[in-house]
């Protein structure tokens, strides 16, 4: 990500994304399209935040919606009382998949 001047150029901005994976809670979600061991930590990092999720979206709800990306991870955040709280953060293997999949905002 550092080759793209940092997440701010991508809409990440200061919303405590980099926090996350810090302290251990980013990305230790499932691995899609066989591109590697999920628990082995970063892969691509070419990452594309997601807000406003239903609360009951899965992992597999949201690879579906990037189709026919592939996201190699899906992260769905967990909020202190243990639900989700809609927002999730998906890795993607290359910079132009991220930058495809961001053409999807504002998509249900």
């Amino acid at each position: 990500f550092d080759d793209y001047g940092g997440y701010n150029n991508y809409g990440y901005g200061n919303d405590g994304f980099d926090d996350r994976m810090r302290d251990g809670r980013g990305m230790g979600g499932h691995g899609y399209g066989g591109a590697g061991d999920a628990s082995s930590g970063f892969h691509g990092g070419h990452f594309v935040h997601m807000r406003g999720l239903p609360f009951r979206a899965t992992e597999n709800d949201i690879a579906n919606f990037f189709s026919p990306l592939n996201p190699i991870r899906v992260h769905i955040d967990i909020g202190a009382d243990g639900r989700a709280t809609g927002e999730a953060d998906v890795e993607f293997v290359t910079h132009e998949d991220a930058v495809a999949a961001m053409s999807k905002d504002k998509n249900n």
